[in-house]
């Protein structure tokens, strides 16, 4: 049976009673926006969502959308902190309660951009490569922190610092990163120079042959942290012509370089008071005459890494104990190490949380027994990690029941 249909767009049969369609009242849905406080939404909800979750939700409507976008920002008391990671770079080994991790790769052009444009403003640290450091200056004006693999053009940084965009930069790495495929530039001495025109507190190079370290001749007062690991044609003498520079240095990481660095680093120590961490590692070959060991009284040394030093023996030990209370300390794959000298910086060190003895054949299970008692402390996690117990001679039930509980970790 046909029915004949009105302009109105409804049933003109005088058997229908459909009649017009009734109006629809569009009812607004309740959401946590509305219920809670916006600043208590921001400061005490969206800090525990994941960052995957909270860049999903943005698609529920514009209302969600503007408070995801505005709590990314970081506006008023909410300073969000955004961590660009990707497939070759690692995250961070700590994150405070309000940094988010935000996974990125390059290869992917335009989602790398856009996330950029939107997100930008709360990006505090990123890495970098050559083709990706104009989009990082030009989006993330609140920089503070860049891991670079392989060195953009000279001209492009020169003019990102020179208009300023790097102004909140404080701490700059260059990794030497090989892949299948290329293998990046490593960075130069001028390279250094043109970015330590910003005021940098933090510099790490590590994997290294090409500098010698001319760089550190521009170097400013407010540095804190100065790592230069395995940089084989690193000279000592540009380190000990900024001697004045490096007073309030409380992080020096000498590893893996020439000889002649290690000989010479009790000259640095002399002028560095408020050192804190001191890392002098991989000098197998290099013979010491002790007078970087008269240099252990350091008053404000807590975290102190010696692996692979063929010098390091109990004497050694007995003179850091002196004074000195570790918070870590890492004397792995050091021969001369016997549970004498390691009893003594237990004894002084009782807060210590970290400790490293790898490959160290005259240190038993029942050593390490000892060493637990003396450390109350002591983190099982970072005890087992650091593979305290991984390349000890013997092996008896405690060692054992150890090992098995680090699979839960």
């Amino acid at each position: 049976m046909s029915v004949a249909m009105e302009q109105e767009g409804y049933c003109t049969e005088h058997s229908c009673t459909c009649g017009p369609p009734p109006k629809r009242r569009r009812i607004r849905r309740v959401t946590i926006l509305d219920l809670l406080n916006v600043d208590l939404v921001r400061s005490a909800i969206f800090d525990y969502v994941p960052l995957g979750d909270l860049l999903r939700s943005e698609r529920v409507c514009q209302r969600w959308r503007s408070a995801v976008q505005h709590y990314l920002r970081g506006a008023r008391r909410i300073r969000s902190k955004l961590h660009i990671t990707s497939p070759w770079h690692p995250p961070p080994p700590r994150l405070c309660r309000c940094q988010r991790l935000l996974p990125l790769d390059e290869s992917r052009d335009s989602w790398y951009c856009s996330s950029l444009y939107k997100w930008g403003a709360a990006v505090e640290a990123a890495p970098c490569t050559a083709a990706s450091f104009e989009e990082i200056v030009g989006h993330c004006p609140n920089i503070r922190e860049i891991t670079f693999y392989g060195f953009p053009d000279r001209e492009i940084v020169r003019d990102s610092v020179g208009i300023g965009r790097l102004r909140k930069l404080k701490r700059v790495a260059f990794r030497n990163l090989v892949t299948e495929d290329e293998d990046r530039e490593q960075v130069t001495d001028e390279d250094v120079t043109i970015l330590l025109q910003s005021n940098i507190e933090e510099l790490t190079i590590i994997g290294n042959d090409q500098i010698t370290g001319t760089f550190l001749k521009h170097l400013k007062t407010n540095l804190t942290s100065l790592r230069l690991r395995n940089c084989p044609n690193l000279d000592y003498k540009h380190l000990l012509s900024v001697l004045d520079n490096l007073r309030d240095v409380t992080v020096l990481d000498l590893s893996r370089n020439s000889g002649d660095v290690l000989k010479n680093v009790h000259l640095l120590l002399d002028v560095m008071p408020k050192l804190e961490h001191l890392e002098l590692c991989g000098y197998e070959k290099v013979e010491l005459d002790g007078q970087l060991k008269e240099h252990a009284r350091l008053e404000n040394l807590k975290h102190l890494n010696l692996r692979r030093n063929r010098n390091v023996n109990d004497d050694w030990l007995e003179t850091i104990a002196r004074g000195h209370k570790l918070i870590t300390f890492d004397v792995s794959y050091c021969k001369g190490v016997t549970m004498t000298g390691l009893t003594e910086v237990c004894e002084s060190s009782k807060s210590m949380s970290e400790l490293a003895i790898a490959d160290n054949d005259d240190v038993s299970d029942e050593d390490v027994e000892t060493i637990i008692r003396l450390l109350p402390f002591l983190t099982v996690r970072y005890f087992i990690g650091l593979y305290l117990l991984g390349h000890c001679r013997q092996r008896s039930a405690l060692g054992q029941s150890v090992k098995r509980t680090s699979s839960v970790f």
